[in-house]
């Protein structure tokens, strides 16, 4: 029986700051078919950081827009990048051009003239682009941050067999109960080889938070495995992401060293040599 617990090591690895990097990911493609668990690319999602959504537009919607001198809104938030189209009129006799003649931020719906443009203040000009619809957690889908999976819900506004696209953010750190449970029973098993059994006694509170370091400090060592292995990071980020991991490790394994120092077994000494 092991005497650390999942809930002891979440205490410490769910530390804000405690792990090293969150990662942004957008328009991850999913197929949810009737109301089965679809897993993500990732685990460890960061709670309430999704949004799912889909074009479920034939046309794009038009609109009528005067150019601000500072940042127009646009009817429509969350459109589709590289769907806009900014002109003159509804002729397309001049179309404008985006990073030229102005900036979209899409999510927002915000466009903004860049000066020395084509386009002028208070000009009227027309704008058509597709927007996702953004579907409602608990409404239309269900989702596990912590094993990173969804699944659509029957009575929601998701069809059985639809794609949606999923964006969310990723934190290091973050574990399955699992992988959780992996390491404290391999974190069990390097401790009861290394204690003396009899010396335990009433230290069994000790023994929890030094194997509940040793769990942590194996958890750290997986994660800057995966770092070092991940293409989220380029080759300088995972190196020093990874060097942090790993020192943070080191820093668990020794508390954990102090802790059990002890209940250690008596190491056996060698008899000195008999003269003949």
């Amino acid at each position: 029986m092991s005497y650390a617990s999942v809930d002891m090591v979440r205490k410490h690895i769910q530390t804000p700051g405690a792990f090293a990097s969150s990662t942004c990911i957008r328009g991850e493609a999913v197929i949810l078919n009737g109301t089965a668990a679809s897993g993500l690319q990732h685990s460890g999602l960061i709670e309430s950081s999704e949004k799912v959504k889909a074009i479920q537009q034939l046309y794009p919607i038009v609109e009528t827009v005067v150019i601000a001198d500072e940042v127009c809104n646009l009817a429509n938030a969350d459109i589709v990048p590289g769907s806009l189209v900014l002109a003159s009129d509804s002729s397309l006799k001049e179309v404008y051009t985006e990073n030229e003649d102005f900036l979209a931020n899409f999510e927002k719906g915000d466009l903004v003239r860049i000066d020395g443009s084509k386009l002028e203040v208070g000009q009227s000009v027309n704008a058509w682009c597709y927007c996702y619809k953004v579907f409602k957690k608990e409404s239309d889908y269900t989702i596990s941050y912590t094993d990173g999976k969804i699944s659509r819900i029957d009575s929601g506004s998701i069809a059985s067999g639809q794609q949606v696209l999923v964006d969310y953010d990723i934190e290091a750190g973050v574990f399955t109960d699992d992988v959780i449970l992996a390491a404290i029973s391999e974190a069990d098993a390097q401790m009861m080889t290394a204690i003396d059994q009899s010396l335990i006694g009433n230290s069994v509170s000790v023994l929890a938070v030094a194997e509940t370091y040793l769990a942590i400090a194996i958890l750290v060592e997986i994660r800057a495995l995966e770092v070092l292995q991940s293409p989220l990071h380029n080759s300088t980020s995972r190196s020093g992401i990874a060097s942090q991991l790993l020192s943070m490790s080191t820093e668990y394994r020794q508390r954990y060293d102090s802790l059990i120092l002890p209940y250690l077994k008596k190491a056996s000494r060698l008899k000195s040599p008999i003269r003949s």
